[in-house]
C-alpha cells in the first residue's frame, strides 16, 4: 500500500489498531482457555487501543514522509527546476520508450536574441522570460506531447504517433502564441519571438539522428530571419519521402 496522503494513514492505523484488537482477543482466549467474563477480556481491549494507534501512526506517518520525498525527487529528477516542464534525461527517456515501433514529430524552438534580453534586463528577467516562454509553449502542446528544456533558452517537443502537418500546425501556434505575448515586467512589454525546427523521426531511428536534424533546420530558420517554422531537409518536397525512413533500415 502505498502512504501518499493522509486518508491513507488515516484508514491504516484504523485498520491495524482493529486488527490489534482482535489478534489480543484470539490470543487471550487461547490462552485462559476461552472468554469467561467482561474483566478478563478489558486488558486485551484497553492495551492495543492505547499501544496501537500511536505506535502504527508514527511508523505510517514515516512511510508517508518517505513517499512524499520519494515523490519529489522524482518531480525534480523528471522537471527543469526554473520552467517545470520536463528535464532533458526525462525527453530522451520518453523518446526511448517509443524508439522501435513510433512515428513521431520533434520540434526545436530556440529563444531568438535571447542573450539581447538577458544584456539589457538582467538575468532575472531572462529567467522569466523563459517562463513565459516555457508556459506558453506547453499551452499550445497537447497532453500526450513532451515539452523539455535541453538547456539555455532551447526546448524540444516530442510528439509521439504524428504526422508532420499536426506538428507544423502546433509549431505555427507555439510561434505565433508566443511572439503575439510579450513578457510584462514593471510596465514594460518584452517581446520575445521563436525559430523552431521540425524533424519526423522514422521508427526506429535513434533520437539523436533526429534532434540533429531538428536543430539544422532550427539554425536555418534563424539564418533566414528568425520568428519561423523552418522543415528538415528530408521534409521539403523535392527531396524523396523514403529517404525519411531508410534511416531506420
Amino acid at each position: 500500500m502505498r502512504f501518499d496522503t493522509k486518508q491513507k494513514v488515516y484508514t491504516a492505523v484504523l485498520g491495524t489498531t482493529a486488527l490489534s484488537v482482535l489478534m489480543s482477543l484470539l490470543v487471550t482466549g487461547i490462552i485462559q482457555g476461552g472468554i469467561s467474563s467482561l474483566a478478563a477480556v478489558l486488558p486485551a481491549i484497553i492495551v492495543p487501543l492505547c499501544v496501537a494507534p500511536p505506535v502504527s501512526f508514527w511508523g505510517y506517518s514515516q512511510a508517508h514522509k518517505i513517499e512524499k520525498l520519494n515523490h519529489e525527487l522524482a518531480r525534480l529528477l523528471n522537471h527543469d527546476p526554473l520552467t517545470n516542464v520536463h528535464s532533458r534525461s526525462y525527453f530522451f527517456d520518453a523518446a526511448a520508450k517509443g524508439h522501435a515501433t513510433e512515428a513521431a514529430v520533434i520540434l526545436m524552438v530556440d529563444a531568438d536574441h535571447f542573450k539581447t534580453i538577458n544584456d539589457t534586463y538582467g538575468h532575472q528577467v531572462g529567467d522569466r522570460a523563459l517562463q513565459h516562454m516555457s508556459d506558453l509553449i506547453s499551452q499550445q502542446c497537447r497532453r500526450t506531447d513532451v515539452v523539455a528544456r535541453l538547456g539555455g533558452e532551447e526546448f524540444a517537443i516530442y510528439m509521439p504517433n504524428t504526422d508532420i502537418s499536426t506538428g507544423q500546425l502546433v509549431a505555427e501556434r507555439i510561434r505565433i502564441e508566443v511572439f503575439s505575448s510579450p513578457l510584462l515586467v514593471d510596465g514594460v512589454e518584452i517581446a520575445i519571438s521563436t525559430s523552431i525546427g521540425i524533424a519526423l523521426r522514422a521508427p526506429g531511428e535513434a533520437i539523436e539522428d533526429v534532434l540533429k536534424r531538428a536543430d539544422d533546420a532550427l539554425y536555418r530558420a534563424k539564418a533566414e530571419g528568425r520568428n519561423k517554422v523552418t522543415l528538415d531537409n528530408l521534409l521539403n518536397p523535392e527531396v524523396n519521402w523514403q529517404r525519411a525512413l531508410e534511416v531506420a533500415v
